[in-house]
């Protein structure tokens, strides 16, 4: 994910949604281009990580059910 805006306030956040960019406005396109560059680059990987991520919280909330149950 690519953050553009006018305001510089937000960098934070946007980090903290796991941004790959953030761009101040008016963006220049070799900042655009080197932002898209990153972004091609981590994103399997990090889809993959989210996937397993997704998959051991899975898991955890199965086998705790289970074993407050029984």
């Amino acid at each position: 994910m690519i953050f553009t805006t006018a305001y510089d306030e937000h960098a934070l956040e946007a980090f903290e949604a796991q941004a790959v960019g953030y761009l101040l406005k008016p963006v220049r396109r070799e900042k655009l281009a080197r932002a898209v560059r990153h972004a091609a680059r981590i994103a399997s990987p990090q889809l993959q990580r989210l996937a397993e991520q997704s998959q051991l919280g899975r898991r955890a909330r199965s086998c705790a059910c289970a074993s407050a149950t029984g």
